[in-house]
């Protein structure tokens, strides 16, 4: 039986170039399995880029054929209709990762920078349809596994940015969620958002940032140390 590590490892060996039948030769299982893995760990897109992601920030240049074919797999996820949106590349990891993979292209330290001033423009339009999709899926100040549309919170006007001040009951109740929330997929989705804005990503979709504060200023411990806002 193999692990999932095992079977990411043969998926990185058909990545880096190496033929199916070759890689089904040499480990001694079906090819047509092998191409089965290779698709479930193609199919999100989140485990993928999030590979690309640890190579670039341990100091592979963008330009390494790897993370290039990572990058090719991604964009040809665009035209895959999946139901599922945790499988489809659309849940909240798989979104904020992918983002965060490709900020860390832009601006990675090592290497010629990417990508060419040609490219740049249809690059970041493609990350704009994913921030739109997990800025969309907001709820309150939270995000939750799928980034399905929730509705705006109550009583708040598109474009208020945070008028009714940290702390005040309505901003408190404005970034409750209205079902279940995660605390690791909202960190995620922050961070993801904020990739995409440092590559130059404008947003059409509100991102409720002082929703987001809130909510974590509500939910922190009440005995733990008090925290200086800036």
């Amino acid at each position: 039986r193999w692990s999932a590590q095992g079977k990411a490892e043969l998926v990185l060996r058909l990545l880096r170039g190496e033929s199916l039948d070759a890689v089904s030769r040499a480990v001694g299982k079906p090819a047509s399995e092998i191409a089965r893995w290779r698709e479930e760990f193609l199919h999100g897109g989140g485990e993928e880029a999030l590979v690309g992601l640890a190579l670039v920030q341990s100091g592979s240049p963008p330009q390494d054929p790897l993370i290039q074919r990572i990058w090719t797999e991604l964009q040809a996820m665009e035209s895959k209709k999946l139901p599922d949106p945790a499988l489809s590349g659309r849940g909240t990891y798989s979104l904020a990762v992918q983002l965060m993979f490709v900020d860390a292209m832009m601006h990675a330290p090592s290497g010629k920078p990417w990508p060419s001033n040609g490219e740049r423009g249809e690059i970041v339009a493609w990350m704009g349809k994913l921030a739109e999709q997990l800025a969309g899926g907001a709820d309150g100040g939270t995000w939750n596994y799928n980034c399905t549309n929730a509705a705006p919170p109550k009583g708040y006007k598109v474009g208020g940015g945070g008028n009714l001040g940290l702390g005040t009951p309505a901003l408190e109740e404005a970034a409750k969620p209205k079902g279940l929330y995660d605390h690791s997929n909202t960190q995620y989705a922050v961070l993801g958002l904020k990739a995409a804005l440092l590559c130059g990503v404008k947003l059409k979709t509100e991102v409720r940032w002082d929703l987001v504060l809130q909510h974590f200023l509500s939910t922190q411990a009440k005995d733990g140390p008090a925290v200086k806002l800036q």
